[in-house]
């Protein structure tokens, strides 16, 4: 796995006797945390197991009574304080055949109780030169500008780049010209599994970057306005349960007040 050879090699440091019950695995979206967990029960032997959409004291009784070696993976992302706290009765008690291993972007939504039962480990930051290796197109300058993570960069590879570009460079244009407009912005973000469209994060990132370089030529009032509520508000995307169509709605009407004036 490119860019992520200490953690690898820190977890490959186990013996097979001595490897964690309980891990963390903290990273940015699409830096590879799936990626991680599967090497590891490959390299283990341990078959995989994605409980994330079974949180419950019955899945957490059967896996107990299991007597094969497994890694019960667990995006922690998506999911509820009741389920956290199912959660943390596994962690407090887990079988000698279950090896729990919980996946975040960060720890701010999640139960001190549970990272503090946990190992944790971090994905380093990946280079310049090691995100190029994933991106096949051109205009490769501007993609290492609004990617930081593999998974970012490869949701280019299938969408149009340039034309979000361009996207995120009319956006004043787009906001004056209606209401009703602007709305349509939605038709080209990938909200519902849609991976022909741009996906959001990259989208934003796209767009904060195309207002600093615009405030920085201008010193348009404006661009800096949408920079600071654009770079306030993509933070809440850390929380997978966020709807993001509600989000993304709310976010561009936030804009249209701001370009039109009618901010309060």
């Amino acid at each position: 796995m490119i860019g992520q050879d200490k953690l690898l090699n820190r977890l490959k440091s186990y013996s097979l006797f001595e490897f964690p019950h309980s891990i963390l695995l903290i990273g940015e979206e699409g830096c590879g945390k799936h990626t991680v967990v599967d090497e590891i029960s490959k390299y283990f032997d341990f078959e995989l197991m994605d409980i994330t959409d079974m949180i419950s004291l019955d899945t957490i009784i059967e896996i107990n009574q299991r007597l094969v070696p497994t890694v019960y993976l667990i995006n922690m992302n998506s999911l509820t304080d009741r389920e956290q706290n199912i959660i943390l009765k596994f962690l407090e008690e887990p079988s000698p055949y279950a090896y729990i291993m919980l996946i975040s972007e960060g720890t701010h939504n999640l139960l001190g109780t549970i990272v503090n039962r946990c190992i944790l480990f971090e994905f380093e930051p990946y280079t310049k030169e090691q995100l190029s290796t994933f991106y096949k197109g051109e205009h490769l300058d501007s993609v290492l500008k609004i990617c930081s993570t593999p998974g970012q960069v490869l949701s280019i590879n299938g969408n149009k780049l340039e034309d979000m570009l361009k996207g995120c460079n009319d956006i004043k244009n787009i906001l004056k010209v209606s209401y009703y407009e602007s709305r349509l912005i939605t038709n080209s973000i990938n909200l519902n599994n849609e991976y022909d469209k741009y996906d959001l994060k990259v989208f934003l990132r796209a767009l904060l970057n195309s207002l600093y370089s615009s405030y920085l030529e201008t010193r348009d009032d404006t661009d800096y306005k949408l920079y600071l509520l654009v770079d306030s508000e993509v933070r809440k995307l850390r929380d997978s349960r966020l709807n993001r169509e509600k989000f993304l709605l709310s976010l561009i009407t936030k804009m249209w007040r701001i370009v039109n004036g009618q901010e309060t």
